[in-house]
């Protein structure tokens, strides 16, 4: 038998609260459950056009408006709940619009260029009420207990709205062997809603915005060969290529904000949007430095300073991306490989500090436990020269004690964010399998067996990092969505996958 209590979970509309029966609230305190229910309405209403000329020049436009309950309710007061997207495209296959283009190699040539503008809500239901949810430990001997939400909704809160622009070229070469696609585009999203750090002080934790304007704009290219092919064999190369970056225009309706963390893990690294750099921007804490770049340490005891506020490392959204397929048929067996590079962007390992704090990580090995004289350091003198620092070493004591770890992160490898902080590149065998599909002669004509494919497969068979990546793969994050760029201990580790299929046709 399962005693449950009412529970108020939601403040649904600001006319009252509704009473929700919730599994968590059971009072035997034997058993850890939960249950709930979001329910979020959008109602739309578009019209779609699409119309042609001699089959070789198309238009297309639509015109939609919707309605979501995210942004209505009683006594909200929010904007009007609704957002308009619009957008039309138009696309001619040149070499039939000029004839004289088409010859011997070039086989046809298709232009095309769009425009949109979307409008997102973006949250999730009722995102924009207050929600009491259990409090930590509850409910604890048969008594109940709730909370506040950690976050505050800001009142002029508005749908994003994305608009992009693209123009496009399709070519095909020598009888479809060869083809050819790029794109050049650009996009603007305003009004972006991200949750925002705020000082715990005024009672939350995090302020839900309208926080960024941000302008996101690249290229693509996409290339198919087929370098052999006859009765038995086909063979196909293709390669994929994008040049993308994503830089933040204004803050905050252009109040003059320049930065906004938005994650920070612990106190030496933290996300953030920063006007005129690409999102994510990731900052760390540093080494003090003279002006010709040198690390300075303490006198005393040989240890680095650390600075006294973050520095920006780079984005940890990759510009470049590179994709290689390999496809070979020889009769009934096909091998298919498929590679990816991405560069242009840096990572933070969180796991790194928590290593060294342990005394388990690459800087342990790298120095032992012996004094050792920090490379490429100076300190100040007492008119606050910098001195070459070629004799005092690191505190024997505190390099075990303190400078692995030190308690109050104020010094020493596990005290400044940039010593984890690595170029996130890295090459990818992503996939690879071989199949084998048993002829159809062998099946009879009305039998219940049509055919037989048996596939073996490998995936993440091979990962490449640059020498200052010692981690683990730049994939994996302690979180989704725009906080990629930091990865924990709390992160399953990579793993390879081998296996293999047979799938039976009926």
């Amino acid at each position: 038998q399962i005693r449950t209590s009412k529970n108020f979970n939601v403040a649904t509309n600001g006319i009252g609260v509704s009473e929700l029966y919730n599994f968590a609230n059971s009072s035997s305190g034997l058993f850890t459950a939960a249950n709930g229910i979001l329910e979020q309405r959008r109602i739309g209403g578009y019209a779609d056009v699409t119309g042609g000329f001699r089959n070789f020049i198309y238009l297309h436009g639509v015109l939609r408006r919707d309605y979501t309950s995210v942004f209505s309710g009683p006594k909200i007061n929010f904007n009007d709940p609704s957002f308009v997207t619009y957008g039309g495209d138009v696309s001619f296959i040149a070499t039939d619009v000029i004839p004289g283009l088409k010859n011997s190699v070039i086989e046809s040539i298709k232009l095309r260029a769009g425009y949109n503008r979307n409008g997102n809500d973006n949250l999730s239901a009722y995102s924009l009420q207050t929600i009491y949810p259990n409090a930590t430990g509850f409910p604890y001997s048969g008594l109940l207990g709730t909370t506040v939400g950690n976050t505050v909704v800001s009142p002029d809160l508005k749908p994003e709205i994305v608009k992009t622009g693209e123009l496009g070229i399709e070519i095909s070469l020598l009888k479809n062997r060869v083809s050819l696609e790029g794109s050049i585009y650009k996009q603007s999203a305003e009004q972006q809603i991200l949750n925002v750090s705020v000082s715990s002080a005024i009672g939350y934790s995090s302020y839900l915005i309208n926080a960024a304007d941000v302008t996101n704009k690249g290229y693509e290219l996409d290339l198919k060969v087929i370098p052999f092919k006859n009765k038995n064999w086909n063979i196909l190369v293709s390669g994929n290529y994008s040049y993308n970056t994503n830089v933040v225009n204004t803050l905050y309706g252009g109040t003059g904000l320049k930065s906004l963390e938005y994650q920070s893990p612990d106190e030496l690294a933290s996300l953030n949007a920063e006007v005129g750099q690409t999102f994510p921007y990731l900052k760390t804490t540093i080494f003090q430095r003279d002006d010709q770049g040198r690390i300075i340490v303490d006198p005393t005891d040989g240890w680095p300073l650390r600075g006294s506020q973050r520095a920006g490392q780079g984005s940890t959204l990759p510009k470049n991306i590179l994709g290689l397929g390999f496809v070979a048929s020889y009769k009934n067996f096909t091998l298919v490989a498929n590679a990816e590079y991405r560069g242009g962007f840096v990572v933070y390992h969180d796991l790194g500090n928590d290593m060294s704090f342990t005394g388990t990580g690459i800087n342990t090995a790298l120095y032992g436990r012996d004094q050792f004289v920090w490379p490429n350091s100076v300190y100040l003198d007492a008119a606050g020269k910098s001195v070459p620092n070629t004799n005092i070493a690191v505190d024997n004591y505190k390099a075990i004690y303190q400078g692995f770890g030190d308690v109050n992160f104020s010094r020493g490898f596990a005290g400044v964010g940039e010593v984890y902080v690595s170029s996130g590149d890295f090459w990818k065998l992503r996939d690879v399998s071989f199949a084998y599909e048993f002829p159809s002669s062998l099946f009879r004509r009305g039998s219940v067996l049509h055919g037989v494919n048996v596939s073996v497969w490998g995936r993440n068979l091979v990962t490449l990092l640059p020498a200052d990546n010692v981690y683990t793969d730049p994939e994996f994050s302690n979180t989704s969505g725009n906080a990629q760029g930091i990865n924990n201990t709390l992160n399953t580790p990579p793993t390879r996958q081998l296996g293999g299929t047979v799938k039976f046709i009926f």
